[in-house]
C-alpha cells in the first residue's frame, strides 16, 4: 500500500493541475465585414474579397515592389471574454509578400460583447528574382492562421491578485496542498521513506500548479496573390531617314513581306528581308550592316526609339573600311571616335567654339563634335548633321 501511495505522489507532482472553469464560445467570434480601404494603382482585385465566418479570402494581383492593399476588417466578439489577436502570427516564410495589422503593439484587444476595427496591410515588399517567375507570373498562395485567445492563464500570483474572480481555483489548490501535506507528514514519520519524501516535496515546489481558463480560435487569411512581371521593353534601333528630331513622337510601323514589296519593291525586300519599318512614313531598317553595304551615300542617321519617341540620334559612317557612330550629346566619347577615325591623318584640333574637329589632308572628309551636342560627319562632301537642338539633316556639304 505504501508503495502505491508513494507512486501516486511521485506521479502527481509532475502533472500540472488544469481546470477549465468556463465553456469557450468561439463560435460567437466572427468577421463581421471586410472592405478594401486603400490600394496602390497597380493593385487589382482578381475577385471580390470576402469573409466567411472566421476565414478571409484575398485574391489580388500586383506588379511593382511597394504595391500594397489595405483592408478594413471588423471583428465581432459576442462572448463574455476579452480576446487578443496576436499579430506575430502574420510573420510568414515569404521574403516577398508581408502582412501586418496596424496596431501599436503585437496584440489587438477585442473586448467582450463588442466589435473591433482592424486594418490588414498586404504589401509586395521585396523584388522577386527573375528565375522565380514562370511565364512572367509568380503565384503567392498562403493560408495564415492568426490566433485569437483570452490569454487568461491563472497561476498562484494571479489567484492572489484576483481572489474574487478565482475563488473556486483558490479552494481547489488549497485542498490539493492540504492533502499532499498530510501524506507527506505521515510518510516522513517512517525513516526509511524520509529521503524519498524530501525529494517529492522538493519537486513539488518546482512543479507548475495552475488553473487555466484559456479559450482560443483562429482567423484564417487565405491569400492568393499573383505578381506579374512586366518585361522590359527593348528600344528599337532603326537607320535611314533624315529630318527627325530628338524627343519627337513618331509613328512606327513594321512591314511584312507583302507590305515591303508593295511600298518599296521586291528588290528592297530581297536586300533587307523583314527588317523594314516606316518611321513617320519614311523608309527605315533595323539592319545597319546591310544598309552600310548598300547605301549609296557614305553616311546616314540612326535613331533610338522608345514608346514611339525618339530618345537617341547618331550619325553612322564607314571610313577606311571601319564602321563608326557619332552619338548626339556624348561629347567625350565622340572625341575618341573622331580620333580613331582620323588616326592615320592625325589632323585633329580643338577650336575656339568648344568643338573638336578632325579631317583628312584634302579636306573632303571632316567630322565635328561640339559641347552643345552638335555633330556632323561629311565624307567626300556628303554628310549628315545633328544640330544642337536635336534636328537632323543629310545632304551635300560645302565643296
Amino acid at each position: 500500500m505504501k508503495k502505491i501511495v508513494l507512486s501516486f505522489l511521485f506521479l502527481v507532482i509532475f502533472i500540472p493541475f488544469i481546470v477549465n472553469a468556463e465553456t469557450c464560445e468561439t463560435d460567437k467570434i466572427t468577421i463581421e465585414s471586410i472592405t478594401l480601404n486603400n490600394k496602390s494603382d497597380n493593385v487589382k482585385e482578381l475577385s471580390e474579397t470576402f469573409a466567411n465566418g472566421k476565414d478571409i479570402n484575398l485574391n489580388l494581383s500586383m506588379t511593382e515592389v511597394g504595391d500594397e492593399a489595405v483592408y478594413k476588417i471588423i471583428i465581432k466578439n459576442s462572448t463574455n471574454e476579452d480576446y487578443s489577436l496576436n499579430s506575430k502570427d502574420l510573420n510568414t516564410d515569404s521574403d516577398y509578400i508581408t502582412y501586418s495589422f496596424d496596431s501599436d503593439n503585437n496584440s489587438i484587444l477585442i473586448k467582450a460583447n463588442s466589435s473591433k476595427e482592424v486594418n490588414l496591410r498586404v504589401q509586395y515588399k521585396k523584388e522577386i528574382p527573375e528565375t522565380d517567375f514562370e511565364n512572367n507570373i509568380f503565384n503567392h498562395n498562403k493560408t495564415i492562421s492568426v490566433t485569437l485567445s483570452t490569454g487568461n492563464s491563472l497561476d498562484f500570483p494571479n489567484i492572489i491578485k484576483n481572489p474574487k474572480t478565482n475563488r473556486f481555483s483558490l479552494i481547489l489548490i488549497s485542498i490539493i496542498i492540504l492533502v499532499l501535506s498530510i501524506l507527506a507528514f505521515i510518510m516522513i514519520n517512517k525513516k526509511e521513506y524520509a529521503k524519498f519524501m524530501i525529494l517529492i516535496i522538493g519537486m513539488t515546489f518546482i512543479t507548475p500548479i495552475g488553473i487555466y481558463a484559456l479559450c482560443k480560435c483562429d482567423i484564417k487569411i487565405i491569400s492568393n496573390i499573383k505578381i506579374e512581371r512586366t518585361p522590359a521593353v527593348q528600344p528599337l534601333y532603326v537607320y535611314g531617314p533624315e529630318g527627325l528630331k530628338m524627343g519627337e513622337h513618331v509613328s512606327v510601323i513594321k512591314l511584312d513581306s507583302a507590305g515591303i514589296v508593295n511600298k518599296y519593291g521586291a528588290n528592297t525586300y530581297n536586300k533587307f528581308g523583314e527588317t523594314v519599318y516606316t518611321v513617320k512614313e519614311m523608309f527605315a531598317t533595323t539592319d545597319r550592316n546591310t544598309l552600310m553595304d548598300d547605301y549609296y551615300y557614305p553616311t546616314f542617321l540612326g535613331y533610338k526609339i522608345e514608346d514611339e519617341t525618339i530618345t537617341g540620334i547618331s550619325i553612322e559612317y564607314r571610313y577606311n573600311n571601319h564602321d563608326y557612330s557619332l552619338v548626339y550629346g556624348e561629347y567625350e566619347s565622340n572625341i575618341q571616335t573622331l580620333s580613331d577615325t582620323f588616326a592615320s591623318e592625325n589632323i585633329c584640333f580643338f577650336n575656339n567654339y568648344s568643338g573638336y574637329i578632325c579631317s583628312d589632308a584634302s579636306g573632303s572628309t571632316e567630322g565635328d563634335v561640339f559641347t552643345n551636342g552638335y555633330i556632323t560627319m561629311s565624307i567626300n562632301h556628303y554628310g549628315c548633321f545633328v544640330y544642337a537642338n536635336g534636328t537632323t539633316y543629310c545632304g551635300v556639304s560645302g565643296m
